[in-house]
C-alpha cells in the first residue's frame, strides 16, 4: 500500500516544524487504520458477491452483488482523493 502524506514528513523535517510532523504522525496512523478497514470490507464484499452470483441469478441477487461492489469503489474512491 501507498504511504500517504510521506511528502510532507519529508518537508516537515527540512522546515523543523514540530507541530507538522506530530500531525503528520497522527495523519498516518489514521490511514493505517482506514486502509485496514477497507481490506476487511473489499473482502466481505467479494464473498458477499460470490455469494450472490453462484446462488439463484435472479435480478435481485445481482442487483444487491452490485450496490455492494459499488459501495466499495466508491469509498476506495474517498480514501484516494
Amino acid at each position: 500500500l501507498p504511504r500517504v502524506g510521506h511528502a510532507d514528513e519529508i518537508s516537515g523535517v527540512a522546515s523543523g516544524s514540530h507541530g507538522c510532523q506530530h500531525s503528520n504522525v497522527g495523519t498516518r496512523r489514521n490511514y493505517q487504520y482506514m486502509f485496514r478497514f477497507t481490506s476487511n470490507k473489499l473482502l466481505m464484499a467479494r464473498n458477499t458477491f460470490i455469494q450472490l452470483t453462484t446462488a439463484a441469478n435472479s435480478p435481485c441477487s445481482q442487483l444487491a452483488a452490485w450496490s455492494t461492489h459499488r459501495d466499495y469503489l466508491c469509498l476506495w474512491h474517498n480514501l484516494k482523493s
